[in-house]
């Protein structure tokens, strides 16, 4: 494409086919880039010399700059070769190889043959997995993220996200599952963080890249009922045999029972948000647990409301639909027990309870049950039985 780049510009090529020379300065994309510039190009091409200064980009870098750019095409020569260029006495940056790389000498590397002592090489990598040498033959100048990585960590996306970092412009991109290499201007790639705890502070249990952000978070982690990762308060836990989920809300910890049968919610704190049940499949116990909370509604599913502790209280109405069970516990109750489903009396100190019809029935399976203001039919105007 290019012999001799004087203080020119090479900007969006590439080239696919065979490149040889005899007497020095062969590359893919340039030959000798004097001072000039080279982005966003390629070579997939396999380059040849017979003589020094061969590289799958630009043979011989002497104080130019070479951004962006990558090789996939075979590399050899005799000595000063490398699978990006040959000899660099300038700026190279974000930039790959993944072609295989051969010559003689100290001065042969996966992305550099040889660094001089003015020059510098950044974020740039190489395929290890097809070059098992040095990322550099030689090296007396500067780099920073010059590394080999394997196929399979070029085909995660890795090398991608590594190379488009901290660019504002969208340069490199790959379609994680289909593109084996980082392309330029392809889809973006992302990396995404599986945390250990519920935020970004938490210890990182493992790293993935794709095509799209999606960060996970795991559990609280609680410390004389504080999260030391988020501040916030623990308001309820789950058990179901050796296992407890700790909860920043009441209806939090709800959601996690419902899809749990046998697991006991106990409320860890007062609380004056409702909760709402909603799952024909639930099958848990609200342990109160000497706290006061707010209304229930029992949608569909199936609960049983207790107090382990003293001082607890339902300050808000308790809704049954129909299809639904509840049974009370010993549990002060001062709101109205509305019921259009199955109530069951184990005990319980209850404010007032409503029927919506002649139909439904109560279950009183213990004696020492007290109900304040009675038992009503159709509502508070209706007969009080």
């Amino acid at each position: 494409m290019s012999g001799i780049n004087y203080t020119g510009s090479i900007t969006d090529c590439y080239n696919i086919g065979s490149v040889s020379g005899s007497e020095g300065n062969v590359g893919g994309v340039n030959g000798y880039n004097d001072g000039g510039t080279i982005t966003n190009s390629y070579n997939a091409g396999s380059v040849s010399g017979t003589e020094r200064y061969v590289g799958g980009v630009s043979g011989y870098n002497d104080g130019g700059t070479i951004t962006n750019c990558y090789n996939v095409g075979s590399v050899g020569g005799t000595g000063y070769v490398g699978g990006v260029n040959g000899w660099n006495k300038g700026i190279i940056t974000n930039c790959y190889n993944t072609g295989s790389v051969s010559g003689t000498g100290v001065n042969v590397g996966g992305v550099i043959g040889r660094n001089e002592s003015n020059a510098s090489i950044t974020n740039c990598y190489y395929g290890s997995t097809i070059y098992t040498g040095n990322a550099i033959g030689a090296n007396d100048g500067t780099t920073e993220k010059v590394e080999g990585k394997t196929t399979e960590q070029f085909k995660t996306g890795e090398v991608a996200y590594l190379l488009q970092n901290g660019q504002s412009e969208e340069i490199w991109g790959q379609t994680i599952g289909t593109d084996t290499y980082p392309v330029l201007h392809g889809p973006k790639v992302y990396k995404s963080i599986t945390y250990m705890g519920c935020n970004d502070s938490s210890e990182i249990a493992s790293v993935s890249y794709s095509n799209e952000k999606k960060d996970v978070f795991g559990k609280h982690n609680f410390e004389d009922g504080i999260c030391r990762y988020c501040g916030e308060k623990l308001a309820a836990t789950v058990t179901k045999g050796d296992e407890t989920i700790s909860c920043v809300s009441l209806p939090e910890a709800i959601s996690y029972a419902e899809n749990m049968p046998d697991s006991v919610v106990t409320v860890m704190e007062d609380t004056n948000t409702a909760l709402d049940i909603n799952n024909p499949d639930s099958d848990f116990t609200i342990d109160i647990n000497g706290h006061k909370t707010d209304d229930i509604d029992v949608k569909n599913g199936k609960i049983t409301i207790i107090d382990s502790k003293t001082g607890g209280d339902v300050k808000g109405h308790l809704d049954i639909k129909k299809d639904s069970t509840v049974t009370i516990g010993n549990v002060k109750i001062s709101g109205t027990i509305h019921t259009m489903g199955q109530l069951i009396l184990n005990g319980g100190d209850i404010n007032k309870i409503i029927l919506a019809d002649e139909t439904i029935k109560l279950y009183f399976n213990n004696s020492d049950i007290k109900i304040n203001d009675g038992i009503y039919l159709y509502g508070i105007y209706g007969e009080k039985k």
